[in-house]
């Protein structure tokens, strides 16, 4: 549930010197199907040397270096996939091609809280940092904006699991075909990863892959940091106190659940006058940040009082359910995972990591590792844990160009 902070925007200025948009026709609506490209917006090149420049401006903990191996090509696209009832539609993202010659695996990394329908990669690469770190490292790289954001009017569907799994999905098809029509060789192997909400999405789509896919895909490792994978968990965490410094996530939830599952009145969560206020503040024109400087802290002011109290006390059914019926505890991932996670995140709770690593063990999972950042803060462990993944997935890479790697 982060947001990219600003420290990044000053060194991308760099990068945009190198854009150059070269968008192409679409091609009629009914010669495209699910998982297909619709429309290229922009590419461009990123050399070695651009990209060194930019993270050598980052002051990274310890000292740490990212060792950048290859220059990148940058694609923001349009692509078809479906909405939450299962009709066409289209959503937007970006993809990083490796500038070297190689075979090479493809990673799907999945964005935190975004209420902002600019403030994606397809709009601004600033948003795809790791996209564009992956792809430098060799990866095929893809960072979905999914439904409701990027060129996406929808309302977005808040840690919904199996809508935002399709949208994922849905990219990495439209990635392997445009690969496989331009020359692009894949290994195989494929990673997934995020941090917050894109951690929940990663493991969204870990298990309906596993589930659903596993004849189309094969998952060779994924690393969820900071994901609330316990959604009931987290919410009655966050309702405990009265207070939460960051309200628009709660009510982020919230709203998009009444609106997806179409539950009726917003007067039945919310308070007066934000019932009304809600679907303006996630029109998709203002960031998490300043919706909250439009909301209470206090959860009393903002809720609607017998919904809080029902969800305090456990009475409460129909939204207590749907959060059950979108959480990702009742399954085992059979491909490994790395869970990372501040043990002092007032955000999304450390509990997640360890009901995750114990759920998914119970249920059969044979590799599941948690690394626990100590004293790491929601927004103080974003980096470490995205290094920490980085490093992890590492082992697992079986060739990228002349570089041979062990395969665990």
């Amino acid at each position: 549930m982060i947001k990219y902070t600003k420290i990044f925007l000053l060194p991308l200025i760099i990068l945009f010197y190198s854009c150059g948009e070269n968008p192409f026709e679409s091609q009629p609506v009914d010669v495209i199907e699910r998982g297909e490209i619709v429309k290229i917006l922009s590419e461009y090149d990123v050399s070695q040397a651009e990209l060194n420049l930019l993270f050598n401006e980052f002051d990274l903990p310890g000292g740490i270096e990212i060792n950048l191996r290859n220059g990148i090509k940058v694609i923001s696209a349009i692509y078809r996939t479906i909405d939450y009832n299962g009709n066409p539609a289209d959503a937007s993202g970006l993809f990083v091609i490796p500038k070297t010659q190689g075979i090479f695996p493809l990673i799907s990394l999945h964005h935190g809280t975004q209420s902002k329908r600019d403030n994606v990669g397809s709009q601004s690469a600033m948003f795809s940092l790791d996209a564009l770190v992956a792809g430098a490292l060799g990866y095929v790289a893809i960072s979905p904006d999914m439904l409701g954001l990027g060129i996406s009017n929808l309302v977005h569907p808040y840690h919904i699991a199996d809508v935002n799994a399709n949208t994922s999905i849905d990219f990495i098809r439209a990635v392997k075909k445009y690969a496989s029509q331009n020359n692009i060789q894949l290994n195989g192997q494929l990673f997934l990863a995020g941090y917050s909400q894109g951690g929940y999405t990663a493991m969204a789509v870990h298990k309906k892959i596993q589930n659903d896919l596993s004849n189309e895909f094969a998952i060779t490792a994924s690393a969820p940091m900071a994901g609330a994978h316990d959604l009931v968990g987290t919410a009655r965490f966050i309702i405990s106190n009265n207070n939460y410094e960051r309200p628009s996530f709660l009510a982020f939830m919230i709203y998009s659940y009444s609106r997806v599952y179409n539950l009726g009145d917003l007067s039945q969560f919310f308070q007066h006058p934000y019932q009304n206020l809600i679907p303006t503040l996630f029109n998709g024109s203002l960031t998490t940040e300043e919706i909250d400087g439009a909301l209470p802290n206090t959860l009393s002011q903002l809720f609607n009082e017998s919904f809080l109290n029902s969800m305090r006390d456990s009475s409460e059914q129909v939204m207590t359910n749907l959060l059950q019926q979108n959480s990702l505890l009742d399954w085992a991932p059979q491909s490994p995972v790395l869970i990372v996670h501040g043990n002092a995140d007032t955000y999304v709770p450390y509990q997640n990591a360890i009901a995750a690593k114990e759920r998914w063990e119970a249920n059969g999972a044979p590799n599941v590792e948690l690394v626990t950042i100590n004293g790491g803060t929601h927004t103080s462990s974003i980096i470490p844990a995205i290094l920490t993944a980085i490093s992890w997935f590492e082992g697992f890479r079986i060739e990228m160009g002349n570089y041979i790697y062990a395969s665990r």
